[in-house]
């Protein structure tokens, strides 16, 4: 069963400028409610705010990344770390392989991966840490 409201009852906001979005509320003597879902709806900007908030936190961390000059051409550090971490893992596999190692490190799935990072991370710290 729905509820009849007049016409005269109900007003629009507008929606530049507007906390409701546009909605229709109620008037007169439904002030209460206007007061409650105007409230309610103010709180919805919250996390966007919170959001925006931590992006400007975060935002003087996205300076300039190092790169390096090979050969007249500019790579990003990251990615030299990436390649000699990789480079580095395939090697130590076929290290633990002949020294039979690698038959004992299960689930190879998360091991070499985890190892992978590992080296990376550690390239990461050597060459560029400061």
């Amino acid at each position: 069963m729905g509820m009849r409201v007049a016409t005269s009852e109900i007003y629009m906001l507008p929606k530049e400028g507007s906390r409701s979005g546009g909605m229709c509320l109620p008037r007169g003597r439904d002030a209460q409610a206007r007061s409650r879902m105007t409230s309610s709806l103010a709180t919805v900007g919250r996390p966007i705010r919170s959001l925006a908030a931590a992006i400007l936190i975060a935002l003087p961390g996205c300076r300039v990344s190092p790169s390096v000059n090979i050969l007249g051409s500019f790579f990003p550090a990251w990615l030299i770390s990436i390649v000699i971490g990789v480079v580095l893992t395939v090697v130590v596999r076929q290290l633990f392989v002949a020294v039979d190692v690698a038959s004992h490190l299960r689930p190879a799935g998360l091991v070499y991966p985890c190892l992978g990072g590992l080296l990376i991370l550690a390239t990461w710290l050597i060459l560029f840490g400061s």
